[in-house]
């Protein structure tokens, strides 16, 4: 608690020091200055984080913005490229494809990428909530006019498990201005090629729509030796449509559709750590040589290290599989937004929603297939919110209320095969239908107490449904508890959950400057079944409760914004996947309760019109108070473990520097970031393997580019490259204690390209 306090200081105490010098004398005549040469001011950002439209330096919320423009000066390719910019965001990569992703914000993230398990922060794409995280390192960011990263619980508008936060992704609307698009064309190392295109197409009056669409292939940044096959490569296809119409002055209707799907190789699994099993087991997984007796034990155990050994290839790009992985992914959904004004002070809005997401993927983990699995997950959602939104009492008081309901269902089976040569029960399957039935009402208000005090409050009451039916097998006996018989294996299981969730906030307006705010808020993540092991036991939701100060501060020239905040979360019920007291399986249990201490920092400056500069800066210490697993049916106080994939520092630079060309100005950008030591599997630590086998060591990632704008022409050319240093580094690691191994999933190496893009 002192370091938070002593934090909390040195951060509130660098940010006073940079508010004192915003009101500086000649802060009116630098502001005329301004007038006078807008490019020198820092972009006002308006945002829709509380549903309406704000400016971000009036938003009392954590919230982090990346722009249209961002997008395309950083080379931003996937959503799961925002991390690197975004305090306290991390995307872990899952152990089955690269194309998917655990999402956490300020250190809460779900432990497995199961249908069954909910998300710990929310994905929203123009308001409609995306119940899968299954899509995030994809190329599908199709003009977008920016993205809003909400940080902490935002139970009362947005109620769908967003205990760490929301990321709102909005697109470009069309309009009726005319005829007007975009057109790109790039190709890089790898075999990269790109294309894609934007069209907005005004139809009659008041009727325009808008289409985008892109494809993207690259081969493979690694091998699978043995099959001489591509991994970690991509072959995407998106698109995405928006018909926007306005019959009258009060009733606007937007009609949304998009489709995305993508292939690659599978990712590559480098073995990082190995070690002798002391029953000499590994001779038995890859050949079938047992010791034959106990003082042969430690000479097979040696030979089965050597075996192991032999089949790791030095070079981390060089893997060897035993079955061809191989991942397929596709998303698609509708959605019709329609906003009617009721009166000049209220709104009614109802956004109607239907998504469909499908995933397969055959996924080997260790050398030679001693472990591999063939995945197929798909869910159905179909979404409805109605929203009564107003102002009343001369603008004084903003509010909202509406209901939410939330219709899923979806498959999610698994193949499991593993020890060949010991293991008579192969395949495993797990085979699941699983449906979720959510209703909730909210409302949330904000009054003006004064000219420069508002107060805000929020509550939201959810209630919801999980029912699971079960058909976990495999060729010798059924594996749902208390059934013996294959013939009749299946089992359905249902529970109930509600919680009560809130707001409660305060903004000031210290001047044209300074804003401060604190803000306490709930929330819930919703609780489920097992899938796997212990199948159709329960666990209940996790629950945040959050407490929050931050300051916006912004020169009088514009010149300069910086945006802090501190925060702590009290998390109890923690969902973790570890061993229960009875039997040696590990599966999804409330087994924690952690306290969460951190502090935020973004800065943006244009100290001359040429040049502009930004930085972020995290700090994240989660703490658990309780955590207990099982080993051997003895509790084991696990405490002192890391939070899986959370860094305690991330912090980012930006720098971008517009010089005159003879036919109209090049622009250089320099992005740096870094992220701490993570470990990826706290909770898996044994005797065999060492613990740093499953961490990723501090690395930096620099990214560079060149853009030549020639107006005239609506021109753009440029060249770019990522992690420019060509660092390895992982972005998930397994640890499988019984087999001695411990591997790391490769991240992209150095990547570069060159594009065109010509705007009409």
């Amino acid at each position: 608690m002192n370091s938070m306090k002593s934090l909390t200081a040195r951060l509130l105490t660098s940010v006073a020091v940079i508010a004192a010098t915003t009101t500086v004398p000649g802060a009116a005549a630098a502001a005329e200055a301004t007038a006078a040469s807008p490019t020198a001011a820092v972009a006002e950002v308006i945002v829709t984080a509380r549903k309406r439209e704000e400016d971000v330096e009036r938003t009392p919320v954590a919230i982090s913005v990346i722009s249209k423009a961002d997008l395309e000066r950083r080379s931003i390719q996937t959503l799961e490229d925002i991390q690197r910019f975004t305090p306290g965001l991390t995307f872990q990569q899952t152990p089955y494809d690269t194309m998917s992703s655990f999402v956490g914000l300020r250190g809460q993230r779900a432990s497995d990428n199961l249908q069954g398990q909910d998300p710990s922060v929310g994905e929203y794409m123009d308001g409609v909530y995306i119940a899968t995280t299954s899509a995030t390192n994809i190329s599908s960011l199709l003009d977008l006019e920016r993205i809003e990263v909400l940080k902490g619980p935002q139970g009362t508008l947005y109620g769908r498990n967003t205990t760490g936060g929301s990321v709102n992704i909005i697109s470009t609307l069309p309009n009726s201005d005319g005829l007007s698009g975009t057109l790109l064309a790039g190709a890089g190392n790898f075999d990269r090629y790109e294309a894609a295109g934007t069209v907005n197409l005004p139809l009659a009056k008041g009727v325009s729509l808008r289409v985008s669409a892109n494809l993207v292939d690259h081969s493979g940044y690694a091998q699978d030796t043995v099959h001489h096959t591509d991994l970690l490569d991509e072959h995407s296809r998106s698109i995405r449509a928006t018909l926007r119409l306005d019959p009258t002055d009060k009733l606007e209707v937007l009609v949304r559709g998009d489709y995305v799907r993508g292939s690659e190789g599978g990712i590559a699994w480098h073995t990082v750590g190995a070690a002798a099993i002391p029953a000499g087991l590994q001779a038995a997984f890859f050949n079938g040589i047992f010791p034959a007796t106990p003082a042969q034990t430690p000479a097979v155990a040696a030979q089965g290290l050597a075996l192991l050994n032999a089949s790791i290839n030095s070079d981390p790009h060089k893997e060897s599989y035993y079955a061809a992985p191989d991942s397929k992914l596709s998303a698609y959904g509708g959605s019709i937004t329609a906003t009617y004004a009721l009166t000049d002070q209220i709104d009614l809005k109802s956004i109607t929603a239907y998504r469909r997401f499908k995933r397969t993927a055959d996924a080997s983990f260790v050398p030679f297939g001693e472990i591999s699995t063939y995945i197929d997950n798909s869910t159905n959602m179909l979404t409805e919110e109605l929203q009564l939104q107003g102002t009343n009492f001369d603008k004084k008081l903003n509010w909202i209320a509406g209901y939410y309901y939330y219709d899923t269902t979806g498959l999610d089976y698994a193949r499991v095969v593993a020890l060949t040569f010991l293991n008579p029960a192969n395949p495993s399957q797990t085979d699941a239908d699983l449906k979720t039935k959510s209703n909730s009402v909210y409302a949330q208000a904000t009054y003006a107490i004064t000219d420069k005090l508002n107060a805000t409050a929020g509550v939201r009451y959810t209630s919801e449904s999980k029912d699971i039916t079960a058909r976990n097998r495999d060729p010798l006996a059924c594996e749902i508890p208390g059934i013996t018989s294959l013939a009749a294996c299946v089992a359905s299981f249902s529970k109930d959950f509600n919680n009560t969730s809130y707001a409660l906030g305060a903004d000031y307006t210290v001047n044209d400057s300074v804003f401060v705010y604190a803000r306490t808020a709930t929330g819930f993540k919703s609780g489920g079944f097992n899938q796997r092991a212990n199948v159709g036991t329960s666990f209940l939701p996790e629950k945040v409760k959050d407490y929050e100060v931050g300051l916006k501060l912004q020169s009088a020239d514009h010149r300069l914004r910086a945006n802090a905040d501190v925060f702590r979360s009290n998390y109890d019920q923690i969902q973790r996947n570890v061993i229960g007291a009875v039997g040696a399986s590990s599966f999804i249990r409330n087994a924690a309760k952690a306290r969460i201490d951190g502090a935020e920092l973004e800065v943006s400056a244009t100290p001359v019109d040429a040049f502009t500069i930004s930085g972020t800066l995290a700090y994240v210490d989660a703490k658990y108070l309780n955590y207990v697993t099982f080993v051997g049916g003895v509790p084991v106080d696990i405490s002192n473990r890391k939070f899986p994939g959370q860094p305690r520092l991330q912090s980012s630079i930006s720098a971008s520097y517009t010089v005159p060309a003879p036919v109209g100005d090049l622009v250089g950008s320099l992005d740096w970031s870094y992220q701490d030591l993570v470990d990826f599997q706290p909770d898996n630590h044994g005797p065999l393997i060492p613990s740093s086998a499953t961490m990723q060591p501090a690395y930096s990632l620099w990214n560079a580019r060149l853009q030549l704008n020639i107006p005239k022409h609506d021109l753009k050319l440029a060249v770019w490259v990522r992690n420019l240093t060509d660092k390895t580094y992982f972005a998930n690691t397994i640890d499988i204690e019984s087999l001695g191994i411990a591997s790391g999933a490769l991240g992209s190496p150095r990547t570069y390209g060159v594009e065109i893009r010509k705007s009409f």
